[in-house]
């Protein structure tokens, strides 16, 4: 069995590396999810340069920032 040490488990290309969008859709838009989750997550992402996962994040934050316009 392989065991990852903590860093690589935290690493989003680790964490998120065989998800499908849909999965990943499924994980970020959990009831638990705020804003800040979706900001820090985002820069997570960048950092790791998975930016397919980073055009989703910014389109629910886009979301967010809409909804608190009405």
């Amino acid at each position: 069995m392989d065991h990852l040490e903590y860093e690589e488990l935290i690493n989003p290309e680790s964490f998120y590396k065989d998800w499908t969008d849909e999965e990943f859709i499924v994980w970020i838009t959990r009831p638990s999810v705020d804003e800040d989750y979706l900001k820090i997550t985002l820069k997570n992402l960048e950092s790791s340069q998975m930016y397919e996962k980073c055009s989703i994040v910014k389109q629910l934050l886009e979301l967010h920032e809409e909804h608190k316009g009405i």
